[in-house]
């Protein structure tokens, strides 16, 4: 089961973008937390269309 929004993103900042205003909020905060936690960590972002 696919539990994923398809979208036509190519990018996080399209993804985030695209994302409606709560659900932006809420990975935004998950986003930043990671980011504080485990700088070294490098974005990656998996879209499947």
């Amino acid at each position: 089961m696919n539990t994923f929004k398809p979208t036509k993103a190519k990018s996080f900042q399209e993804y985030f973008d695209a994302l409606g205003d709560e659900r932006r909020k809420q990975a935004m905060f998950l986003h930043e937390f990671i980011q504080q936690s485990a700088p070294s960590l490098k974005l990656y972002l998996c879209i499947r269309g």
